[in-house]
């Protein structure tokens, strides 16, 4: 797939309550880590947009990093900001990263993309067997069955996103990331370490200090 046919989206809702204050403004080497996350996608995706809660003050804020996308129903979780960049994009595809992944490798994102096929409906990458929910790929022709689920009260990431796609008559592609190489000290595993806690920003700090 092309990059011009994506349009990236970073998903920095969330209370960050376990975080204790908004992880998408946390800084490393003086850089926030929502800023980080949109020049991941940047070279990946025709275009890149932030997608947020209806909080207005917090809405201006990310302003700063660029276009943003409130949710269409506030309180869905992850699925609330899919369906809203669905609504949003006008491009055919789009790829959604979370905020708190620091670690992602742009030449994975790259890879990735470049190997799903426009007859997919969804693309999910697959670690050691394991399905990893975010980062996602979704084709905007998945929009009303996505919220034809959310309307009935489903919220789990994968299991939507798969009816949805089941339903567009569209299958689930798998993207094995073995296929790509593991460059540096970081493992393939740490590529998907969130940052939820004080103790994981600690940590994901001084690795990328590192690095």
């Amino acid at each position: 797939m092309r990059r011009e046919d994506v349009c990236g989206y970073v998903l920095a809702g969330g209370v960050s309550s376990r975080m204790g204050r908004d992880k998408a403004f946390l800084e490393i080497e003086g850089r926030p880590l929502v800023q980080r996350a949109v020049e991941i996608l940047q070279p990946v995706c025709g275009d890149v947009k932030l997608l947020s809660g209806s909080d207005g003050v917090r809405i201006e804020q990310l302003r700063n990093f660029g276009d943003v996308v409130a949710d269409l129903r506030p309180g869905c979780g992850p699925l609330g900001g899919m369906e809203a960049a669905l609504a949003d994009t006008l491009l055919p595809w789009v790829m959604i990263l979370a905020v708190d992944t620091p670690f992602i490798p742009v030449k994975m994102l790259e890879d990735w993309r470049e190997s799903t096929e426009e007859s997919a409906g969804l693309s999910f990458c697959v670690l050691e067997g394991e399905l990893q929910p975010l980062p996602v790929m979704m084709y905007k022709g998945l929009l009303p069955h996505i919220s034809e689920v959310l309307d009935s009260g489903g919220y789990k990431v994968s299991t939507v996103l798969e009816k949805a796609a089941l339903s567009a008559n569209r299958r689930v592609d798998h993207f094995d990331l073995e296929r790509v190489p593991c460059d540096g000290d970081l493992s393939r595993r740490r590529w998907f370490a969130n940052v939820n806690t004080p103790g994981e920003w600690d940590e994901a700090s001084q690795r990328l200090r590192e690095r």
